[in-house]
């Protein structure tokens, strides 16, 4: 499955490919030449996005004991026309990344209390013929920790909370700024990597505006132009008007925590 990463460069969302989240839309790899199937063909997975709330621990034998944490938020964009498509799935990848970086700076810089953080998109499990008429995914937030204690119930709250203060309240300017410096910089040493190229042609040769026109080259401009559009209208208060947009100010959400299994007592008698 495409995971969409922090940067909104680096990979388009499968989504706005009308793809089903594979290499290719199809599943497939590029390196044969396989156009995209019909999606008609497809048969959507039935599913529905959680509406409550769960949390939950799981405790495990582990070789190396550590807590892993995942927040899973259902995120939904609007398919049509592929123009919105294409600039939502730029807009809520921004969003992520703003949101990883937030929490990166929090958990880890300020508080000093995780090992890693990251925030992803996927839409894999949507049908590329969007059977709802809305493209449905979720949000991961995944983090690392000590086990033990509460540590993980702290970071999940703060997690959850910094969601909601990214929806009402717009963030520092030079926080924008640092974001689209890193977003800059990252997609020109991409752009030294053949598997940046390789990756250009997979998502425009699987894309629907591939399908629509035949033409690669008129398909990565404009997912290329999209992208210049949705990065010179980012402001703090067009991130926080996504972040609206994008979540609920009641949003469900699924956090669910890996624990280490605490140690038996050893047996004296042994």
């Amino acid at each position: 499955s495409i995971r969409v990463p922090g940067s909104g460069g680096e990979k388009e969302s499968a989504i706005a490919n009308g793809g089903t989240g594979g290499v290719g839309g199809d599943g497939t790899h590029l390196g044969a030449c396989n156009l995209p199937m019909d999606v008609s063909k497809i048969v959507p997975i039935p599913f529905k996005q959680p509406e409550d709330s769960l949390r939950e621990t799981v405790r495990a034998q582990m070789v190396d004991p550590i807590s892993m944490t995942q927040v899973t938020v259902p995120v939904g964009i609007e398919p049509f026309p592929l123009e919105h498509a294409m600039n939502e799935s730029f807009w809520i990848t921004f969003c992520c990344t703003l949101l990883e970086n937030r929490l990166m700076r929090e958990m880890r810089f300020s508080r000093g209390e995780i090992y890693s953080v990251s925030v992803t998109l996927s839409f894999a499990v949507e049908s590329p013929s969007f059977p709802t008429g809305r493209a449905r995914g979720d949000m991961a937030i995944s983090f690392s920790c000590e086990p033990g204690g509460n540590a993980a119930d702290k970071l999940v709250k703060l997690a959850v909370d910094e969601v909601q203060s990214l929806r009402s309240v717009p963030v520092a300017q030079d926080e924008i700024d640092s974001m689209l410096e890193t977003e800059r910089r990252g997609y020109e040493v991409a752009q030294e990597e053949n598997s940046f190229w390789q990756d250009c042609l997979i998502t425009a040769c699987q894309s629907r505006k591939y399908r629509e026109t035949k033409d690669l080259d008129a398909a990565y401009s404009f997912k290329e132009d999209t992208r210049r559009r949705v990065i010179a209208s980012i402001t703090p208060e067009t991130m926080r008007d996504a972040f609206q947009k994008f979540f609920k100010e009641d949003f469900a959400f699924t956090a669910i925590t890996l624990e280490p299994e605490a140690k038996q007592p050893e047996d004296p008698k042994e």
